[in-house]
């Protein structure tokens, strides 16, 4: 017999088409373009459920760069997990990274590395710092081990990462690659990881 579908599953079921839109129309165009009215469209739902669940437009945007952040973290702690060499670690870090990057359009890129608003953007820097603690500790221990170079600062490597929004966003590194941020981002992203690595654990054919 099929259960009776409640009050609350109604709910679930339709804060989950706001997100699922809102993540679709947010990777597509970027979220400055996108309107709450636009969302409620292509999710089938009401502006009054809408708020029901998220106070604005920027409210959806926070719970789904958390949600974002969860998944990445997740799919970091199962890649580290792995009975495999460090360096392996590495490469399949720069593909998921690469991967989750490649479902972003521009405009959503620049509009995450280009807004000003403090809410976002502390959002972004807790998110970050909560990550980078475990992060840290896992390299102190690939660096002990020999998997990184020893002579690196540790410290160098929140620095580097924390600098990163700007080398996207800036205009003279943007016009190297014809303004191509994706592409800028997996040139940095590359330059980053495997600029870590002890020159002897990389293969042959990078050498």
């Amino acid at each position: 017999m099929t259960a009776p579908v409640t009050n609350i599953s109604r709910e679930q079921a339709s804060k989950k088409k706001l997100i699922e839109a809102g993540k679709d129309l947010f990777f597509k165009y970027g979220y400055k373009k996108v309107t709450v009215e636009g969302i409620c469209k292509a999710a089938g739902i009401s502006k009054m459920t809408y708020y029901r669940f998220f106070d604005n437009k920027i409210d959806l945007v926070r719970f789904i760069l958390t949600q974002l952040a969860e998944e990445g973290w997740n799919s970091y702690q199962e890649i580290k997990n792995r009975d495999i060499p460090f360096e392996e670690k590495i490469r399949a870090t720069i593909e998921m990274k690469f991967k989750v990057a490649e479902q972003h359009s521009e405009d959503l890129l620049r509009d995450v590395y280009s807004d000003q608003n403090d809410e976002l953007m502390n959002l972004l820097k807790k998110l970050s710092a909560d990550m980078m603690v475990e992060v840290m500790a896992d390299y102190k221990v690939a660096q002990e081990q020999g998997q990184i170079r020893k002579e690196l600062n540790l410290d160098f490597i929140p620095y580097f990462l924390a600098h990163m929004g700007n080398m996207v966003n800036d205009p003279a590194l943007l016009a190297l690659y014809n303004g191509n941020m994706l592409a800028v981002m997996k040139e940095l992203t590359n330059f980053f990881f495997f600029g870590i690595l002890v020159p002897e654990k990389l293969s042959h054919d990078e050498k």
